[in-house]
């Protein structure tokens, strides 16, 4: 019971006198019921002597600096820079480098493989001859490209991070896209090496004047 009664006096002195300074004297005494009794003055009633306690210095706790101007978002995009700028490559696997595109009506399909795999929050963006392929999703790694004329044409892309930033560039791609040429008049394109019209019927005359001899 007094062991409890103390505990108690004990913490109702740390409520009533919060802002001790350590080295102040506190003076502790016992009542006729045995309450014990703590105060920064002694006891005045002279049967009971007061006690002289000692305050030790508080613990005290410094927490780490904080860089002023670093926000949450800031410091989260900061660890996520750091933390992945682990892909060992990025890779334009189609078109291939100086492939050649024949009669695809104009469609090319642009794909590109991260290495390690595209990471959570990260987004691909992909160019083609400079600008931006509106129609890829950052989440994908694969986008199709429309209205491709015969010429040299360049494919890029690379992997940004939440902030935008640019983790990794894949090494450009360039590539030639080709058409077959139809004449206006319908006709096909004459290939190389063969006879036209005109010899072929000189040559089957020549054959039937022989022939009649």
């Amino acid at each position: 019971m007094n062991a409890k009664m103390h505990i108690s006096s004990l913490l109702a002195f740390c409520v009533a006198f919060p802002v001790m300074v350590a080295g102040e004297e506190i003076y502790r005494w016992v009542d006729d019921n045995g309450v014990v009794h703590f105060s920064d003055v002694p006891n005045g009633n002279a049967d009971r002597s007061s006690e002289s306690i000692q305050l030790e210095p508080p613990q005290t706790f410094s927490s780490p600096p904080t860089e002023p101007g670093v926000g949450r978002a800031a410091a989260a995009a900061r660890t996520d820079t750091d933390a992945n700028r682990s892909y060992q490559a990025l890779l334009i696997v189609s078109p291939a480098e100086e492939d050649t595109i024949w009669n695809t009506g104009g469609l090319i399909t642009v794909t590109v493989s991260p290495q390690p795999a595209l990471q959570d929050g990260h987004s691909v963006r992909m160019y083609y001859n400079g600008e931006l392929i509106q129609s890829a999703s950052p989440m994908n790694t694969s986008a199709q490209i429309s209205g491709v004329v015969r010429g040299t044409h360049r494919i890029s892309a690379e992997i940004l991070n939440q902030m935008g930033e640019v983790l990794i560039a894949a090494k450009p791609v360039t590539f030639y896209y080709k058409q077959t040429t139809v004449r206006l008049d319908g006709s096909r394109p004459v290939q190389q090496g063969a006879p036209n019209m005109a010899e072929q019927t000189a040559a089957l005359a020549s054959r039937r004047r022989a022939s009649n001899r």
